[in-house]
């Protein structure tokens, strides 16, 4: 009898199964996105994915607002450039994506902006999008495998918004969801499958705050959450499953470096273990199933990133972004939240 012979090596055949979960996830929509995810967490580390990254992109610093972005790797700790924005350069604007995409949407230039730009993932290219339907910077993104959730923000005037847009990214359309309780500028997005919590920033009258609106993306519903363990506004945000992480930002008074994790299942905040690099505010996040990155910041403009390890609640330094700026976007080719 002839030896059967394995068409693919193991590490290749993890990697085929890995496309195919992928791929399939992106033509049947949500219902595969717990398989995949309950898939990639029975791979051990060492056998992960190793083109996974986080990419940031826009911000500004004293040279203008700018659309470029650095692509960084989690398992070779490695910055490295990566193409520019299509749409105009930006700050202080958010994005939300899939194993397949990476939506930025909004931010600020000399005006506020609407604009969205699409990255991909598997060519590494950005296209423009759909505009939100509200020009806005300072705002919460959530992600499913489906939507992306464009929450809150400033008119750049005088006004702190309620408004959501839902991204859809098969269609590429724009739509209205609910509006949450209270207008916020710069509070911090973070979320599963199931629920997105928009939480601190500033509201109307200039005050920092530390509470929180909890959306339920089923029935496009809010409710109050629980309050963080102190006020923060334009944090970074990251999380897992369970647990939402909120790094750096601005107290009221000062930079912070401090960090929040908000599990979901209690709506309960407790304190984290703190940055490594500078106090800063406007920093970038994004992040997979075992680190959240935070890049990105300012009092001055910092490269700095944080690697925040959410087994082990410990932080370390990461590989600094290319050019030091301030407000940049986060979207992760492998995110780990749903």
């Amino acid at each position: 009898m002839k030896k059967r012979r394995d068409v693919l090596p193991p590490a290749n055949r993890r990697q085929f199964l890995r496309l195919l979960l992928t791929t399939a996830g992106g033509i049947l929509g949500a219902p595969l996105i717990a398989s995949r995810q309950a898939f990639a967490q029975m791979i051990p580390v060492g056998n992960m994915n190793l083109s996974a990254f986080a990419i940031f992109a826009g911000g500004r610093n004293a040279g203008g607002y700018m659309q470029i972005s650095d692509i960084y790797q989690y398992v070779t700790n490695t910055m490295a450039s990566g193409v520019n924005l299509v749409g105009v350069g930006r700050s202080y604007f958010g994005a939300a994506g899939n194993f397949n995409f990476g939506v930025f949407g909004a931010g600020q230039n000399a005006s506020q902006q609407n604009v969205t730009d699409i990255f991909k993932y598997s060519s590494k290219t950005f296209s423009a999008g759909t505009n939100l339907g509200t020009a806005r910077n300072g705002l919460a993104v959530m992600q499913t495998g489906s939507i992306g959730y464009f929450c809150a923000g400033f008119d750049g005037v005088s006004v702190w918004l309620a408004v959501v847009d839902k991204y859809t990214y098969s269609s590429n359309t724009v739509a209205a969801g609910t509006s949450i309780a209270t207008g916020r500028q710069g509070p911090v997005g973070v979320g599963n499958a199931t629920v997105g919590i928009i939480a601190g920033g500033i509201i109307s009258g200039g005050s920092t705050v530390a509470t929180t609106n909890k959306y339920t993306y089923s029935g496009d519903t809010t409710a109050a959450g629980g309050n963080l363990s102190a006020p923060r506004y334009s944090a970074g945000g990251s999380g897992t499953t369970t647990v939402g992480y909120m790094a750096g930002g601005w107290s009221g008074s000062a930079q912070i470096a401090t960090t929040d994790r908000y599990t979901f299942a209690g709506d309960t905040a407790a304190a984290g273990t703190n940055l490594v690099g500078a106090a800063r505010q406007n920093v970038g996040g994004a992040g997979n199933l075992n680190i959240g990155v935070f890049a990105g910041g300012n009092s001055a403009y910092f490269a700095t990133v944080d690697l925040f390890t959410f087994a082990a609640n410990t932080v370390a330094a990461g590989a600094s972004l290319g050019t030091a700026r301030t407000g940049v976007g986060g979207a992760s080719s492998t995110p780990g939240n749903y």
